[in-house]
């Protein structure tokens, strides 16, 4: 670190509380409380009154002033299985809470090209999530899922700063999101199918930089079926995955993916070959995004190909020794 020389040591306590709770309400239902408290450290070194130009274009500094940081989850579910009516239900509420949180504070100087990096305690968001699970069986062969999810997300970070900045405010990061997805599938004895879909929304709003707000918006839908004749398996899955509001234009687009897979048992049951058909229409496309308060990353990538795999498993018989 340069010239930097400094003796010194620290003590922590480090506290990791977690307390669960359930209650039988009736036969098939229960309701479940769990609470969860940790504190994390900074990295000691951060927390030294130090200045490293080592690299002059790249300057760290310590923060002495750098406090612990804790979190808290909280979390209220309820299942129930009401046999009757072949159901079952379940909903959860989840919170988390950060105090203290430790970002990065880069700043930037014009005229030298010299950034310098500070750890710095931001102020703490949090995160508020319900979920709700639904399972119903119709009779033998159908039955009916759906999953909602809804949420909210706050949290801070820093934005690119001015080397001499006196202050610099907290970038907030809002985002809202909601996700639907039904299901409904038949199971019989030499046929299943299963259709279903599924959308996700996201709300990203920044402050102070607004014009990188965003509404997000993901959908998909399959269906799927799987048909045994005597020694004999077909199977087949088409999805269709489609974006919007990102902002890489290419990315915005329906992209539908088939499979097909052919099956046969052999050697009296034992064994199984099967020869399957992977993306057959090769529109197979793969994306990734990222928001923080701090960064926003979108990925993209196209793979070119059409996969065919030919598999054989044979089940071995566990036999025993001395008759048993």
């Amino acid at each position: 670190r340069g010239a930097l020389l400094v003796d010194r040591m620290r003590d922590l306590w480090l506290w990791t509380s977690q307390l669960n709770m359930r209650w039988d309400l009736k036969r098939g239902q229960n309701l479940e409380v769990a609470y969860r408290y940790t504190t994390q450290a900074p990295d000691f070194l951060s927390t030294v009154n130090y200045t490293d130009d080592t690299d002059p274009l790249y300057i760290i500094e310590g923060n002495p002033l750098l406090r612990k940081s804790h979190s808290h989850s909280a979390g209220l579910s309820y299942f129930a299985n009401i046999t009757a009516k072949q159901q079952t239900v379940m909903a959860i509420l989840r919170f988390a809470k950060q105090a203290d949180p430790i970002a990065t504070l880069l700043s930037y100087h014009s005229q030298t090209g010299a950034y310098r990096e500070q750890k710095m305690n931001v102020r703490g968001g949090y995160n508020v999530n319900v979920s709700l699970n639904l399972d119903r069986g119709l009779g033998e062969f159908v039955r009916l899922r759906c999953e909602v999810d809804a949420g909210h997300n706050r949290s801070y970070g820093y934005l690119l700063a001015d080397f001499d900045a006196a202050g610099v405010p907290p970038n907030r990061n809002l985002l809202y999101y909601t996700r639907f997805a039904p299901q409904v599938s038949y199971e019989g004895r030499a046929l299943n199918l299963s259709a279903g879909m599924q959308s996700t929304l996201c709300w990203l709003r920044y402050r102070p930089s607004a014009e990188n707000n965003q509404n997000r918006q993901i959908y998909k839908g399959w269906i799927s079926g799987k048909y045994r004749l005597a020694e004999w398996t077909f199977k087949t899955n088409l999805t269709l995955r489609g974006y919007a509001g990102y902002a890489m234009a290419d990315m915005n687009r329906v992209i539908p993916d088939w499979m097909v897979t052919v099956g046969r048992r052999v050697l009296k049951g034992k064994g199984h070959v099967s020869l399957m058909f992977d993306d057959i229409l090769n529109k197979r496309r793969n994306y990734g995004a990222d928001q923080t308060a701090t960064q926003r990353t979108e990925s993209y990538s196209v793979s070119r190909h059409h996969y065919i795999e030919l598999s054989f498993r044979y089940n071995f018989e566990a036999k025993g020794m001395g008759g048993k």
